[in-house]
């Protein structure tokens, strides 16, 4: 008798990876340590080293973006007097576990500086999560207008 879900996890990932679901890409990225006349940071992004998708090797991994709760509208809106901020929030599942995003966006980013960028839009990092049984990533994106 099997009493281990170990099998049925790794089975449930690898349908998971060629389901056809994953038909996004996203590249996380992070502030090249510059700084401008004024002190402030520079604006400049680079890839985060060392991160690159388990089956491809690129620095796109392969991924499901979706909005936060798939019931409800997941955009909100503030209005102050003279700004407008809209905000969304997106949901992305990786195609598989990535511990390195865990370890180095919280050992480097108490600012949560980093940004990952799908489809040529760029969202702010809000959170990082693993599952218990080291399979996946899910990672909570934040995409802010003013």
């Amino acid at each position: 008798m099997l009493q281990s879900i170990g099998y049925d996890i790794t089975q449930a990932i690898g349908e998971m990876v060629n389901s056809g679901l994953l038909t996004s890409l996203i590249q996380f990225q992070k502030p090249d340590g510059t700084f401008g006349p004024s002190g402030a940071p520079g604006g400049n992004f680079v890839n985060v080293p060392g991160l690159v998708d388990l089956f491809t090797g690129s620095t796109q991994i392969t991924c499901i973006d979706a909005p936060l709760s798939p019931g409800t509208i997941s955009a909100l809106e503030a209005k102050a007097l003279e700004e407008i901020e809209g905000e969304g929030m997106r949901h992305v599942a990786l195609n598989g576990y990535y511990p390195q995003i865990v370890t180095n966006w919280q050992g480097e980013n108490e600012n949560m500086n980093w940004r990952a960028q799908i489809s040529g839009i760029n969202y702010e990092v809000f959170g990082v999560e693993t599952d218990s049984q080291r399979t996946q990533t899910r990672v909570k994106l934040r995409l802010i207008t003013v």
